[in-house]
């Protein structure tokens, strides 16, 4: 069912998943802060190479969008607040949102935009989920050695 890009979901969802990249790098970011202040630098370095991730994320969505510049994209969407009291609390929560992305998201969106005939927004949505979801192993393996 091929519909008009301008009119399409893979628009909005394109636009959902580009500022929800840049809110989990944003949070990446505070937690580093929050993992440098435990005295946990490596942790730290872990979360901003993450966050650069998403940030890498965040730019090849907004590319798919480049026919729309200038004009503005209204959306809604549902995004988490992750403000946990301890390191371990945030990593699982990084955790669990990467698994929604690997798991739910991303494939739904994927799975529009190849519905709408947009491969390309289709392949980039698969592939990140990918890599998401070794950011969600990552952040797990790294509560489990804290939390051990």
């Amino acid at each position: 069912m091929a519909v008009l890009f301008s009119e399409s979901k893979t628009k909005q969802n394109l636009m959902r998943a580009f500022a929800g990249e840049g809110q989990a790098r944003n949070r990446y970011t505070f937690a580093a802060e929050q993992a440098r202040k435990e005295g946990k630098p490596a942790v730290a370095d872990i979360f901003l190479y993450t966050a650069d991730q998403e940030r890498a994320h965040a730019e090849r969505f907004y590319e798919l969008l480049k026919e729309f510049t200038g004009s503005t994209i209204q959306i809604d969407g549902t995004y988490p607040v992750d403000q946990q009291d301890t390191l371990e609390e945030l990593l699982r929560a990084a955790e669990h949102n990467e698994k929604e992305e690997f798991e739910d998201v991303y494939p739904a969106f994927g799975s529009t935009a190849k519905a709408e005939g947009f491969f390309e927004a289709a392949s980039t949505f698969f592939q990140i989920a990918e890599i998401e979801h070794t950011h969600q192993e990552r952040f797990q393996k790294i509560a489990e050695m804290l939390e051990n």
